[in-house]
């Protein structure tokens, strides 16, 4: 038996080359592999493999038989054959139909060059019962491979991380994270490579690194961080790692990729907000310069300002004894000083006021009053103001006294604020009144005029800071955008609030809205309070200063 070994060996070009010309011209084999190289390649390894296996049963066996030991034997040529070409995709029937090929080239030539028929029949027993046993094993292993399989498969799909294994060109598969990254099916993907889903500006850089994957046999544990294009189109951060594995010759890509496309975003943020901080600390800085800067101005102005008027009350007081035709024709112009220095004082009241807002350093001097009575007081200091520029003026209060907490000199300039308001935009005929009200725990302050109103599209606008509605609609009656928002600030100061009630060419309405709430004895202490309701003048000749009959 062992000279039909070595007969089969002299011949071992001849039996491959007659497999590859007997599968070439199998159909069901042409279909089931479509690859020349790759049926080849299972050709040569099939073949080789039991060649192999005959030479050394010819070398090291007194009595060569076949009949000894085939489940080893078997299983040696399997383990080789599965492990290279489950991978690959091939199924077990190629191997399989390819195996019957060589069993038929292997008995054409013994056939060819033998001629005793015991021989023959002893030959064909023991092949037959050879390649039986492969054929068994394979199936056995083959179905232990796909049991392997499939739990491989489910370990793959618990990873957090997305797997592809390739061949060649071509993806051979992808677990459950891998398809829901790139949202291709595993079935989609063997048509790709993992290069194809690359973003074109990363390309570049995981080629440079595709030399010493090339030249490395396992995972390189370098990880780079690029964007892949996925089903959709849409673009998606991963981080990934890519090595070669060789199996039995053939080599493998392995990748694994991770979507970090939230991390990025996270990132992304996380510096917007550092930029933002840092510009935001920036407008800080130079809004801390600009109060500081209009501070000292406020202050630097005030000085020589009451200088001024201090100057003019002297001046006042001169002329008033002296009977000089000089002093007569000077006091129109004394008295337009006199108001812009009022004017200009009031704008540095309000700016001082508004840089105490900004650094929270503005107080009120809480204390029991009659609000009733403040209010009704600063209606009649202004009446023969109003009365006197044509403007029909009504003062009407709904309650006849109501003590709450207040800061007496704050709700005068509340009060005094929109009435200057009102009188800049109402014209000689028109009408100016005051109501107060109170409604539970609420007092109301009404101040509503007949004049120009306001557009409710421009209404949110009326209290922001610096802000004028239109200037064309301000006449000669100029301001600073200051005092409503000053006004609202203050009213708020007070726990309550202040709404508009306007429409266009019909007048204006503003409601002032506090709490009633009285200090306890506990809270007003002993401190004695510091407001005086008699003299206004003075207070109504700063707050009425950019008003011009």
């Amino acid at each position: 038996m062992k000279y039909l070994y070595e007969l089969t060996l002299n011949h071992r070009e001849l039996i491959v080359s007659n497999v590859i010309k007997h599968c070439e011209l199998d159909d069901w084999i042409s279909s089931g592999c479509d690859s020349r190289e790759l049926k080849n390649s299972i050709i040569h390894l099939i073949s080789g493999t039991i060649l192999g296996t005959l030479e050394n049963q010819s070398l090291y066996l007194e009595k060569a038989s076949l009949d000894e030991e085939f489940d080893e034997i078997a299983c040696n040529i399997n383990a080789d054959i599965i492990r290279t070409f489950h991978i690959s995709g091939v199924g077990i029937n190629l191997l399989i139909a390819i195996l019957k090929h060589l069993r038929k080239s292997i008995t054409e030539v013994i056939f060819q060059h033998v001629d005793d028929k015991n021989t023959l029949f002893e030959y064909l027993e023991t092949n037959n019962k050879y390649f039986d046993f492969i054929e068994l094993s394979l199936y056995k292993q083959w179905e232990a491979i796909e049991k392997d399989d499939v739990l491989l498969k489910k370990v793959f799909d618990l990873t957090p991380f997305g797997v592809f294994i390739q061949e060649e060109q071509s993806i051979t598969y992808t677990n459950t994270i891998g398809e829901r990254i790139c949202g291709y099916t595993e079935e989609e993907l063997k048509s790709k490579s993992i290069f194809d889903m690359i973003h074109p500006d990363y390309m570049n850089i995981l080629l440079q690194n595709k030399a010493s994957w090339d030249s490395a046999n396992g995972i390189i544990n370098d990880k780079y961080e690029c964007k892949i294009i996925n089903k959709s189109g849409i673009e998606v951060w991963v981080e990934i790692t890519v090595g070669k594995i060789e199996i039995h010759g053939r080599n493998y890509v392995l990748g694994t990729a991770i979507d970090i496309t939230d991390r990025k975003k996270m990132e992304e943020l996380k510096l917007q907000a550092s930029e933002s901080m840092k510009q935001l600390n920036e407008v800080i800085e130079l809004d801390k310069i600009k109060t500081e800067f209009f501070s000292n101005l406020s202050h630097e102005l005030r000085t020589p300002l009451n200088v001024i008027l201090g100057t003019l009350q002297l001046v006042d007081m001169y002329s008033a004894k002296t009977q000089d035709s000089v002093m007569e024709k000077t006091k129109k112009y004394y008295k337009i000083m006199r108001q812009n220095c009022y004017r200009l004082l009031r704008l540095v009241n309000n700016l001082v006021d508004l840089n105490k807002l900004d650094a929270g350093y503005m107080h009120l001097n809480m204390d029991n009053h009659d609000i009733i009575g403040i209010v009704s007081k600063i209606a009649a200091s202004v009446f023969d103001y109003i009365e006197n520029m044509g403007i029909h003026f009504e003062y009407c209060s709904k309650t006849k006294a109501k003590i709450i907490a207040c800061d007496p000199d704050k709700i005068e300039r509340i009060v005094l604020n929109l009435l200057s308001n009102a009188i800049k935009f109402t014209d000689s005929g028109g009408k100016i009144s005051i109501h107060v009200w109170d409604e539970g725990d609420k007092i109301f302050i009404s101040v509503k005029d007949s004049g120009i109103g306001i557009p409710k599209d421009k209404q949110d606008m009326v209290f922001r800071r610096f802000v004028q509605i239109d200037k064309s609609l301000s006449r000669n009656h100029n301001g600073s955008g200051i005092g409503l928002s000053l006004t609202k600030s203050i009213a708020e100061l007070h726990g309550g609030k202040i709404s508009l009630i306007s429409d266009a060419g019909k007048g204006a309405e503003f409601i002032v809205e506090l709490p009633i709430k009285e200090l306890s004895v506990m809270e007003m202490g002993n401190k004695e309070s510091q407001y005086n309701s008699n003299n206004k003048i003075e207070v109504i000749n700063i707050e009425f200063s950019d008003i011009y009959a």
